[in-house]
């Protein structure tokens, strides 16, 4: 069963086993199982896969849908919910060992400015799973962003400073993730987090 479903701070089993399709998670922003453990890929990427494996029709995908990593898209640009399960993924070892480490990074450092106390406490666990001593020390997931100086510059610059150029030639590039162009990096995600769904989400705890 795979982990679709949010509950005490860190992603459940859902007891819904359905067949992945990429219109059911158009239709209902449900993440795919496909796409929770292939972090690296595209939506458009699952479309071809089911459609050739088992005959699904590729839906009308947008231009994000078709060239960003979907987990990426979703966990800068997708409502509350979403993030904190795309935070937890980023740091399931099932998916690092499909998906690889070296990228993740900047995209949790950016969850640990959400608005949502949850989704902070979520990534923070991750990236210290990912890269342990990359959260600074002084790094308070309780403390709102708005009460604080942001940190995801500091963990995208410690990030930068111990990828090498080796590994930067292994980013996987539908991630935007990459060390040659820190700017045009930067500048892709804020472009995502613009975009962000900021629908007022509750779930129980």
């Amino acid at each position: 069963m795979p982990h679709t479903t949010y509950g005490v701070l860190k992603a459940i089993r859902s007891h819904q086993i359905s067949s992945p399709r990429v219109a059911d998670e158009l239709a209902t922003g449900r993440p795919n199982a496909c796409n929770l453990c292939h972090l690296d890929k595209s939506l458009a990427w699952t479309a071809s896969k089911l459609e050739r494996w088992y005959g699904q029709a590729s839906p009308e995908l947008s231009n994000d849908q078709t060239n960003i990593a979907d987990a990426v898209r979703l966990a800068l640009a997708g409502d509350a919910g979403q993030r904190v399960l795309l935070a937890w993924h980023l740091g399931w070892g099932p998916a690092l060992e499909v998906s690889r480490t070296n990228w993740v990074a900047p995209i949790l450092g950016q969850l640990l400015d959400d608005s949502y106390a949850a989704v902070r406490c979520v990534a923070e666990r991750s990236l210290k799973q990912v890269m342990p001593g990359i959260v600074p020390s002084s790094y308070d997931y309780t403390k709102p962003p708005e009460s604080r100086a942001p940190v995801q510059s500091v963990v995208v610059d410690r990030w930068s400073r111990e990828v090498t150029v080796e590994q930067n030639q292994n980013l996987p590039g539908q991630t935007m993730v990459r060390l040659d162009d820190l700017t045009l990096m930067k500048e892709g995600i804020q472009r995502l987090i613009r975009q962000r769904d900021q629908s007022p989400v509750r779930l129980r705890e």
